[in-house]
């Protein structure tokens, strides 16, 4: 099934047992493969393929075909096409790889009208070891041989308006931000990444910067929940625990001239800090918080790919409400 939560499970199969008690049913492990119209354009049913023997299998419609197409993120090949800036800054996922994209390729192919804008899904959230940039890196087993390279699903921590810094040891943006604007920033910056620098009070900055949404469960989790994913992410090498900062900007890859300007770019963070002003950036003051009690913490972070929202067009008003919206800007008829 779509989902198999520990939540999704339950509703699943709530929804099947309603479907069959109205006399219908449902067909598990089946992919479309392309939908069915006729000659005068309109579309009459679907073929689909078995996942298991791969046998083909026709359905011909009564009444017309609902396509519930989901995104595309789990296809590189329409990512990188569709939207180049977003891959480019994506270091790490947490959709499904089911998504491929089949549905919104089949209606494109029927006449759809496919969006011109890319819609993707980003977290700041998508945290991976030293060195490592964004973009997709070569892989033997995901689907069209690439995938993205962080190894944790995703870091909530990462969304918290800690101080953040390029490869340079600079500061490049205002850190209080919807989840997507930091990754969006970072596109221009070394590698399209950047790292996340706080220290011992990090759950205590957490509750007073008081973030909402899903990035809250960070401070609403409390310490065991932050700690879990703190833990997670050292023993997969892309967080550091230090006692001292130059320490962690060893650790961080900083050398040279960019440790130096790291070190003072923390030090100037700190006074702005204890003037509770941001006269670089603009944040407020209530989201600063100093970088000064050991254990200090670091990462280096990428966008979390969540989904892609991208797709084809729908017809919200007339006769057509609710149908495929074509080209040519009515839409796409079922028999």
């Amino acid at each position: 099934m779509a989902s198999e939560s520990a939540s999704g499970l339950p509703r699943n199969e709530l929804l099947l047992q309603y479907i069959q008690e109205l006399g219908y049913d449902v067909d598990f492990k089946t992919s479309l493969a392309k939908l069915e119209k006729n000659s005068e354009g309109r579309i009459t049913g679907i073929i689909a393929q078995s996942t298991e023997d791969d046998h083909f299998i026709r359905y011909n419609a009564n009444k017309g075909v609902l396509l519930a197409c989901g995104g595309f993120p789990g296809n590189p090949y329409m990512m990188e096409q569709l939207d180049p800036l977003g891959t480019s800054v994506t270091t790490a996922c947490s959709y499904t790889p089911a998504d491929k994209g089949y549905g919104i390729r089949a209606a494109v192919w029927a006449g759809a009208n496919l969006d011109k804008e890319a819609a993707p899904m980003l977290f700041d959230r998508g945290v991976v070891a030293p060195g490592v940039d964004g973009g997709y890196v070569d892989s033997d087993t995901a689907f069209g041989g690439k995938a993205f390279p962080g190894k944790i699903r995703q870091y909530n921590p990462g969304t918290q308006p800690f101080l953040k810094v390029n490869r340079n040891g600079e500061r490049f943006a205002n850190e209080s931000c919807p989840y997507n604007d930091i990754v969006y920033a970072a596109a221009h910056q070394p590698g399209r990444v950047y790292a996340q620098i706080c220290d011992a009070n990090i759950l205590e900055d957490a509750k007073r910067f008081h973030t909402i949404g899903c990035s809250a469960q960070t401070r609403n989790g409390g310490e065991k929940y932050i700690q879990g994913k703190m833990d997670e992410a050292i023993e997969a090498g892309a967080l550091f625990k230090c006692d001292t900062l130059d320490e962690l900007a060893d650790k961080m890859g900083f050398t040279g001239a960019a440790k130096d300007t790291f070190l003072a770019t923390v030090e100037r963070y700190n006074e702005l800090y204890d003037k509770q002003n941001d006269e670089d950036f603009g944040k407020p003051a209530y989201r600063l918080s100093a970088i000064r009690t050991a254990p200090f913490y670091g990462c280096w972070l990428g966008a979390l790919s969540a989904d892609h929202r991208a797709g084809h067009c729908h017809q919200r008003k007339g006769s057509g409400a609710g149908q495929q919206q074509p080209a040519h800007g009515g839409p796409v008829y079922h028999r």
